[in-house]
């Protein structure tokens, strides 16, 4: 069975995630979690996750569909088997995708748990209150060859399990979408490597690719970045909204530099919540040090790029 496809299960009581009344997710010594997380749960696989009551989401991860009873997992068995049915060499992914994507069975992605998953871990369930946002998310559906190089990103905001819909009994906080963004990685990191650089210049793209995708792991793939706190928000928003930053780390490698660390912390300003981030670069040559910020305004659902990157000094 192909790996999206061990997702397929029905939520139940038995793999229900249990909620502890301990503290916020803490960010260590890099500044405190977002003042919306305020509680967190066990992820399944006895992972423990961050979650917050309300708050605003950016997530980076893969979107995985689920059947939430046994009706609708019956439903999708009849519907891919007969003479309309597609090969039987069909991976159960692919069998699903085919059955979703044909405009008689529309309703029924509807009918589907759409589960977010990053690192590994369940992290929250996907709110589709009509028929377009669930249509949306099976477009974006990538077949099982595709699944594992597919990133996917999630903008809204979170909130606890909503009553009445398939994915209530998983016990997964709902996050109602605003804005989400499929992509293949390749594609992604082949495009930021190209980012200011000349046609001609093939040797010095192959080299910025693997530069590209080092980068773009390192900020969302960190532990427990599962797009909820400000600071995962911040890096999350760089990774996937801001070219330079690629540029930068990039031109840092051809100047024989390596990228030694990310810091992240909450910034000192009044009235909104900033995040900054900083690369910290070692000069092979010499062991100098550089750190080189920028600034992301995470206050609102949306974040935006406060300052753009440049040296600090303290």
């Amino acid at each position: 069975m192909d790996q999206q496809a061990r997702l397929l299960h029905r939520p139940g009581e038995h793999d229900r995630t249990s909620v502890h009344a301990g503290g916020a997710e803490q960010a260590g010594a890099l500044g405190p979690a977002s003042p919306d997380t305020v509680c967190s749960f066990c992820g399944r696989g006895g992972q423990v996750v961050a979650t917050a009551a309300r708050g605003p989401v950016y997530a980076v991860g893969r979107i995985v569909p689920q059947y939430p009873n046994l009706g609708i997992e019956k439903e999708f068995a009849q519907l891919s088997v007969g003479p309309d049915a597609r090969s039987g060499s069909l991976l159960e992914t692919d069998r699903l995708i085919a059955v979703l994507r044909d405009p008689n069975n529309e309703y029924l992605a509807q009918q589907l748990c759409w589960v977010f998953v990053a690192g590994d871990v369940e992290v929250f369930s996907l709110a589709c209150p009509d028929h377009r946002t669930a249509f949306t998310l099976v477009e974006a559906l990538p077949t099982a060859d595709e699944a594992t190089q597919t990133v996917q990103v999630v903008i809204g905001s979170i909130g606890p399990p909503v009553a009445g819909t398939p994915c209530a009994g998983s016990g997964l906080p709902s996050v109602w979408m605003d804005h989400h963004l499929t992509f293949p990685l390749d594609q992604f990191v082949d495009a930021m490597a190209r980012e200011g650089q000349q046609a001609s210049e093939q040797e010095k793209v192959a080299d910025n690719r693997r530069i590209a995708q080092d980068l773009f792991l390192r900020l969302t793939r960190r532990t427990d970045n599962r797009g909820l706190t400000d600071e995962h928000r911040a890096l999350n928003y760089l990774a996937t909204r801001y070219p330079p930053i690629y540029r930068f780390t990039a031109d840092a490698y051809a100047d024989n530099k390596v990228l030694a660390g990310i810091d992240f912390r909450r910034a000192p300003t009044t009235g909104r919540r900033v995040v900054a981030v900083r690369l910290i670069f070692r000069d092979r040559r010499n062991e100098a040090i550089e750190r080189h910020q920028c600034l992301v305004d995470v206050h609102d659902r949306f974040p935006f790029l406060g300052s753009p990157l440049g040296p600090v000094y303290d």
